[in-house]
């Protein structure tokens, strides 16, 4: 007697972008504040999802207690539990396979988070995800590598420049804007710590940074 057994399995990715936009590899401690980070996962087995849980395990160099949860392609509820133990639950999902519906095979969960300062240049940012369907193991994400690091050139502007003088400096420096105005002023430490934030409406202003370590 042969009994064919049914069940759901997926392929899935966990992607990661910088909120600068200037690179999918690279977090720019100079540039970048959040990482932006998505879950896709597809039912591709010969049944019905009823249920999804994706679980990360955030590594130490991002922070917990940022996180923000975005988009997501399905009613879910989100926990944070033990060592920055990040958990999604789809009850009831009822995802079909790919082979009965392939556009309603596929689901997703975004969320945002903020890496813990300081940030030294050459940390790796790796993270992955496991995507639980039903009674299955886990089937884990390939890892998604993130490099932090300062950009070498300043992102081009489509109006205006700025000037910073002098540089180096001890105890004073100017900001001068060309062609616009300054709204806000972040000033980051060689080791990635922000040292610094102005709300400024103004084309230049001076700041006193000789107290800043």
């Amino acid at each position: 007697t042969s009994v064919t057994v049914t069940a759901s399995m997926d392929p899935n990715e966990k992607v990661a972008a910088t909120s600068s936009g200037s690179s999918d590899a690279r977090y720019y401690i100079d540039q970048d504040e959040w990482i932006d980070y998505t879950l896709r996962f597809q039912n591709t087995g010969t049944d019905t999802a009823f249920n999804v849980v994706v679980t990360d395990t955030l590594p130490t160099e991002l922070d917990p207690s940022s996180i923000l949860i975005g988009a997501a392609s399905h009613s879910l509820s989100w926990s944070l539990s033990g060592p920055g133990i990040l958990r999604f639950m789809f009850p009831n999902i009822l995802l079909p396979d790919s082979n009965v519906n392939e556009a309603a095979s596929h689901g997703l969960v975004c969320f945002r988070i903020k890496p813990r300062e300081p940030l030294l240049s050459g940390t790796v940012i790796e993270n992955t995800a496991n995507i639980y369907f039903d009674f299955n193991e886990p089937v884990i994400t390939e890892p998604s590598l993130l490099v932090a690091e300062f950009s070498t050139e300043v992102p081009a502007r489509e109006q205006g420049y700025l000037r910073v003088a002098p540089n180096p400096a001890n105890d004073r420096i100017t900001v001068s804007a060309f062609d616009g105005a300054i709204e806000f002023v972040r000033i980051v430490a060689a080791d990635g710590r922000t040292v610094m934030t102005k709300a400024v409406r103004a084309d230049q202003l001076t700041l006193d940074v000789s107290l800043l370590d």
